[in-house]
C-alpha cells in the first residue's frame, strides 16, 4: 500500500499537468481541469478516484485561485468503498459575501468503532483471525450542506450553514464493538443549522504561509430528539524561511441534548465539515473513527519543507507533525490534557499550480501506525 500510495503521488504530478495546463488567461475566464488519480478510503486502502473541475480564473494576487468553482469526484476501492463528492464554491457571490456547498453520498465500509468514550485501553488484540473487524463498522452517509458567510467588519465574518444528513450503521460480520453497544443496524437521519464567527488573518486561503484562521460557533440539530453543540477552532501559521511552514490546530467541541452517533463522528467546520476523532482530517496516528464522544479535545502541530519550488508551477516537498487529543462521552468536557494519545509521523506532498496539494503521511500512536492520503493540508 505504501508503494502505491507514493506511486500515486509521482503519477498524479503529469495528469494534473494535463488536467490543470498553467496558462496565460484572463480573470473571469472559464477553464474545466481533471485528474485521475489514487487516493485511499478511510481504513480501507487504495481507490481510484476521478475529480474534474470547472472554475473561473480570479485575478492575479487575490487571496483565492478561482472566482467561483464547481467540482465533482468520484472513488471507488476494490475492498468495497466508495465516494461521489459535487462541491460548488464561490467566494465573490457578492460584496462581502460568499457561499460553499456540497452533496455528497460515501460508503466507508471500515470506519472504526471501538465504543464511546475516552476508549485508550481498547485491547487491539480483540481484532484476530477469526473476529478481524471487532474494531470495526459499515457506515453509509448521504450528506448536503449550505454555507453562506458575510463579512461584518475587516477580517471577521458571520457563518451561518445547514446541514441535512442521513447515516447508516451496521456491523461487519462476527463479534464487534459495535454489536455489543447497538445489537443491529440503524439509520439516523438530522437536521441541523450552525451560526459561527469567523476572524480570517491568513495570507491568502490557499497554500497559506502566514496568518490565523479562527472560529468558533453554535450548532442546534434534531433528530429522534434534539441535541446542540458548542465548538471552536484556531489555527496559526509561520514562515520562518521562504521554504518552510509551521502550523499549529487547536480544536474543542461539545454536544449536549440527545445527540445521534453521525454527530459524535462530525464537526460543523466552516465552509466544511471535520471528522474526529482520527484520520487525517484530526489525529494522523490513528485510524478513522478511533474515538467516538460528545465532546473533543484535540491539537495538531506540523512542519512542512518544500525540497524542490517550482513557484507558480508547484513545489514537492516533505512534512512533520504531531497530532493529539481525547474525546468525553459518560463525563464532562474539560480543559485538560490528561489521557490524551498523542502521535506523530511524516509525510510526502505535492503541490500543483497554486492550490491543488496532495500529500500522502505515515502516523505513529498507541504501538500502531497509520497510513493517511489526502488532496488538501490537513488544516
Amino acid at each position: 500500500m505504501k508503494r502505491a500510495l507514493v506511486a500515486a503521488l509521482l503519477w498524479a504530478a503529469p495528469l494534473a499537468a494535463q488536467g490543470i495546463e498553467k496558462q496565460e488567461v484572463e480573470p473571469g475566464q472559464w477553464l474545466t481541469s481533471y485528474i485521475p488519480f489514487i487516493a485511499s478510503a478511510p481504513n480501507d486502502g487504495p481507490t481510484l478516484e476521478f475529480r474534474v473541475w470547472h472554475w473561473k480564473k480570479a485575478a492575479w494576487g487575490e487571496r483565492v485561485t478561482n472566482a467561483v468553482q464547481l467540482s465533482g469526484r468520484v472513488g471507488w476501492s476494490p475492498r468495497g468503498s466508495w465516494l461521489a463528492i459535487g462541491r460548488f464554491e464561490w467566494p465573490g457571490l457578492a460584496d462581502g459575501w460568499r457561499l460553499a456547498t456540497q452533496v455528497q453520498a460515501t460508503h466507508d465500509q471500515r470506519w472504526g468503532y471501538y465504543g464511546l468514550g475516552n476508549t485508550v485501553d481498547a485491547d487491539p488484540d480483540l481484532e484476530t483471525d477469526e473476529q478481524p473487524y471487532y474494531n470495526q463498522v459499515r457506515r453509509r452517509r448521504v450528506l448536503g450542506y449550505a454555507d453562506l458567510t458575510r463579512r461584518l467588519t475587516g477580517p471577521l465574518s458571520a457563518s451561518l450553514a445547514v446541514y441535512g444528513t442521513s447515516a447508516s450503521f451496521d456491523a461487519r460480520p462476527g463479534p464487534s464493538h459495535f454489536r455489543e453497544d447497538y445489537a443491529e443496524a440503524f439509520t439516523q437521519n438530522e437536521a441541523s443549522a450552525r451560526l459561527a464567527l469567523v476572524l480570517d488573518l491568513r495570507d491568502r486561503e490557499y497554500d497559506v504561509r502566514r496568518g490565523a484562521l479562527v472560529e468558533g460557533g453554535y450548532q442546534v440539530g434534531v433528530s429522534s430528539e434534539a441535541f446542540g453543540r458548542w465548538y471552536g477552532i484556531a489555527r496559526g501559521w509561520v514562515s520562518p524561511t521562504s521554504t518552510t511552514v509551521l502550523g499549529m490546530r487547536a480544536f474543542a467541541a461539545n454536544l449536549t441534548g440527545t445527540p445521534t452517533l453521525e454527530s459524535r463522528l462530525t464537526l460543523p467546520a466552516w465552509e466544511n465539515t471535520m471528522s474526529t476523532l482520527g484520520g487525517e482530517e484530526s489525529h494522523r496516528g490513528v485510524p478513522n473513527g478511533r474515538f467516538t464522544g460528545r465532546g473533543v479535545i484535540g491539537a495538531n502541530l506540523e512542519a512542512r519543507q518544500a525540497v524542490k519550488d517550482f513557484e507558480g508551477f508547484g513545489a514537492v516537498g516533505v512534512l512533520g507533525f504531531v497530532d493529539g487529543g481525547r474525546v468525553f462521552e459518560a463525563e464532562n468536557w474539560t480543559l485538560t490534557f490528561d489521557d490524551w494519545t498523542v502521535g506523530g509521523g511524516a509525510g510526502i506532498w505535492l503541490r500543483v499550480l497554486q492550490g491543488n496539494v496532495l500529500q500522502f503521511t505515515a502516523g505513529f500512536a498507541e504501538g500502531d501506525s497509520f497510513l493517511g492520503f489526502r488532496t488538501a493540508w490537513s488544516f
